[in-house]
């Protein structure tokens, strides 16, 4: 008994250091401003908002995601936030402003929380708003947070 204790005691923490959490909504962001953004350019400064929304309704709106094979369904469940962050990490970009208190300088880049519908398919939507309409882009990622494929969505008004 006291072996299997010591043992215990020993390998539980080797065990816990070997799995990691998976930043996928830092990953996408990552991913948007170095790639996206050298297809789709923006003119002015962006101002980002670095915490997460938990809001998923622009997947139901859009055709990008259908095309990729993705189908969402209202009864489908979910895994939200499946890597448990609540803000992106902006690091030293200069095309970027990190959003103040009621400040609406436009474009604003937000980051969804990701979810998971199925094993090995994170998904997270960045969201560029403008003064009057606004892109959303849908980044998927396989479960170690690989980028496998993106579409832009439609417009939001």
């Amino acid at each position: 008994m006291r072996i299997r204790l010591i043992l215990l005691l020993v390998l539980v923490p080797f065990i816990s250091f070997g799995q990691r959490e998976i930043p996928f909504e830092q990953i996408a962001f990552d991913y948007y401003k170095d790639t996206i953004l050298k297809q789709y350019p923006l003119k002015k400064k962006i101002t980002l908002r670095q915490d997460l929304e938990r809001e998923h309704f622009f997947l139901w709106s859009t055709h990008c995601l259908t095309d990729l094979g993705f189908r969402l369904n209202s009864t489908d469940t979910l895994a939200l936030n499946t890597s448990n962050r609540t803000k992106i990490d902006l690091g030293q970009d200069k095309r970027f402003r990190i959003k103040e208190r009621n400040e609406e300088n436009y474009p604003i880049v937000y980051s969804t929380i990701s979810f998971s519908k199925k094993k090995d398919q994170n998904i997270v939507t960045i969201v560029e708003m403008h003064e009057y309409s606004g892109t959303t882009y849908h980044i998927i990622m396989n479960d170690a947070g690989t980028v496998k494929n993106w579409c832009k969505g439609g417009y939001v008004n």
